[in-house]
């Protein structure tokens, strides 16, 4: 695949990204609408407080790969290095391969949680929704963030092999 259909592909899944974030907060926001004038006349959505949940753990798992594709999370800069020299891509491919095993490992324990409720078939208090594929829907999003940092890792390792004998 060529680097202009990646950055294509790149964009493409980056816009439903962004609108699948959209859609939630905005759904998010005519529950808790509907929610707060509901109980001002003592008719509060029962299912109010679990869609609420739910929404939110859908938002953060789908924003995860957009914000990590962006750089757009925290970052902490503990060790100052020039910028461009070679020991700070060598030092962004090992945070980001770290970071890759991290949620990789998230991303698998997730899995097994979900064929944990799955087996025991647990559901919602009121909506009485299976909660197994909320978690399976998170650990697959878990990978790909995984994924998107394992790519970035290797962009760094390639500039790093791209940059010669540079100052370390």
């Amino acid at each position: 695949m060529t680097e202009d259909k990646t950055h294509g592909l790149a964009r493409v899944l980056e816009q439903v990204g962004v609108l699948c974030a959209g859609l939630l907060m905005f759904t998010l926001v005519v529950i808790t609408f509907v929610d707060v004038v509901g109980r001002q006349f003592g008719y509060p959505l029962a299912f109010g407080f679990e869609f609420t949940q739910v929404t939110v753990g859908i938002m953060f798992y789908v924003t995860l790969p957009l914000v990590t594709l962006r750089r757009e999370h925290i970052m902490v800069d503990l060790v100052p290095f020039a910028p461009g020299a070679r020991s700070t891509l060598i030092v962004d491919a090992f945070v980001n391969l770290l970071c890759t095993f991290l949620l990789a490992m998230a991303a698998r324990q997730l899995w097994q949680q979900g064929a944990t409720l799955e087996t025991y078939r647990t559901v919602m208090m009121f909506t009485r929704w299976p909660v197994a594929p909320f978690v399976y829907f998170m650990s697959v999003f878990a990978a790909i963030t995984a994924a998107v940092l394992a790519c970035a890792a290797l962009a760094s390792l390639r500039r790093v092999l791209h940059s010669g004998r540079g100052s370390l």
